[in-house]
């Protein structure tokens, strides 16, 4: 009877160390958050079955940091714990959490792989805290909601509200609209919460601008 007991522990000991680290399909966290046009999820070498994937969101991280003190150290590693011990950077973590990936990425940190299909991760904090606090608006108040003004260029607008906002429910739709101007802008929104296809209409109000050299107010739409 205890040697029954034995194999057992034993067995299922076995089965935990032989749970694989790679999911076989593609990690469910990457597939969410690339609903985000400001997601980027990226390989650092031109062979696909070479090491390693790169997630991060364009608008949360100082991409000198990411690019001098991280993809660097890349190239003379071969594992996560390798990576993590040559980075020049103190705040990181090795998981295969999704719920804590997908916290600290919308804080600014950058999630490595080293298959596309992995889930365990090295999370390294690359965050962009150089920009302004919120300040109040100068031409557009109003009586009811947040006294919020956004008057810098794209990403910084986009990087306070997901500061202001951290959740993964936060998606933005980049566009750029006008034949003549080019102009760049961003349609973001709560997935849960905004009507599909509400949103389907704006963006397609949006997509037939096509001789505007700016949208002064939201209002004109």
């Amino acid at each position: 009877m205890f040697k029954k007991r034995r194999e057992k522990k034993v067995e299922e000991k076995k089965n935990i160390e032989e749970q694989p680290k790679t999911s076989p399909e593609k990690t469910n966290w990457v597939e969410e958050l690339s609903e985000s046009n400001d997601f980027v999820n990226d390989h650092t070498s031109f062979e696909k079955t070479e090491p390693f994937w790169i997630s991060y969101f364009r608008t949360l991280v100082m991409s000198e940091t990411l690019y001098r003190d991280v993809v660097p150290y890349l190239s003379e590693s071969d594992s996560l714990e390798k990576v993590k011990n040559n980075i020049p950077i103190q705040q990181t973590v090795v998981t295969s959490d999704t719920k804590l990936i997908k916290e600290k990425l919308l804080q600014g940190f950058s999630a490595i792989r080293i298959a596309e299909n992995d889930i365990e991760c090295l999370l390294v904090n690359v965050a962009n805290s150089k920009f302004r606090d919120i300040s109040f608006p100068m031409m557009e108040s109003t009586a009811l909601g947040p006294q919020a003004g956004y008057v810098e260029e794209m990403d910084t607008n986009i990087n306070l509200i997901r500061k202001h906002l951290p959740s993964s429910d936060l998606h933005v739709k980049e566009m750029e609209i006008g034949k003549l101007s080019s102009t760049k802008i961003a349609v973001i929104y709560m997935d849960s919460i905004a009507d599909k296809d509400n949103v389907e209409t704006v963006l397609q109000r949006i997509n037939d601008v096509q001789y505007i050299s700016q949208i002064v107010l939201t209002w004109l739409l």
